[in-house]
């Protein structure tokens, strides 16, 4: 989705003012910049979203880049109800849909309505700081890392290490 080293992502206005217990917690953004169809190796489709996390004092978007699929946000928001229900209360998803999932409209709603509920999840510092959340956001940046330093591309591993560093700092705001 394209480099934007060294500029700044968003505008001020588009910050939002986070009521926050804990002051030193910079107030966080997410933003999804992006949506791909992608087909797998068995040829199944499906779509990635591209998420940024930005605090105001963010350059760098690109060390804050994830990317997720739907299936991970079910997965995310099913733990939030097993495990925090009550500060989960009011979160919701966009419906899974058997048809028509990869038509540009409905991508486009679908990446809206999983911004709507990431900003909403950040918000909440109890859930921002649930080791559920924190997996959502690092765990497979961890698992890519570990692989790659097992098989000895330690270059590849070292820029994993440092996108989890880079979205934790921010999640946990150290």
């Amino acid at each position: 989705f394209g480099s934007r080293r060294g500029k700044r992502c968003i505008a001020e206005s588009d910050w939002v003012v986070e009521k926050r217990v804990d002051e030193s917690l910079q107030p966080l953004l997410v933003r999804i910049v992006g949506a791909d169809v992608v087909v797998d190796k068995a040829g199944s489709k499906h779509v990635i979203y591209m998420i940024i996390f930005l605090t105001r004092s963010s350059d760098n978007c690109d060390d804050c880049r994830i990317e997720r699929r739907y299936s991970d946000f079910l997965s995310l928001h099913q733990a939030f109800l097993q495990r925090c229900a009550g500060a989960a209360k009011g979160l919701s998803l966009p419906p899974k849909l058997l048809f028509q999932n990869y038509k540009a409209k409905i991508i486009r709603r679908r990446r809206e309505a999983l911004q709507v509920y990431l900003n909403r999840v950040v918000e909440n510092l109890t859930l921002r700081r649930t080791p559920q959340f924190v997996e959502f956001c690092c765990g497979k940046e961890k698992k890519e890392a570990a692989e790659s330093a097992n098989g000895k591309a330690y270059r590849k591993a070292v820029d994993c290490f440092l996108r989890v560093l880079s979205v934790q700092s921010k999640l946990l705001g150290v």
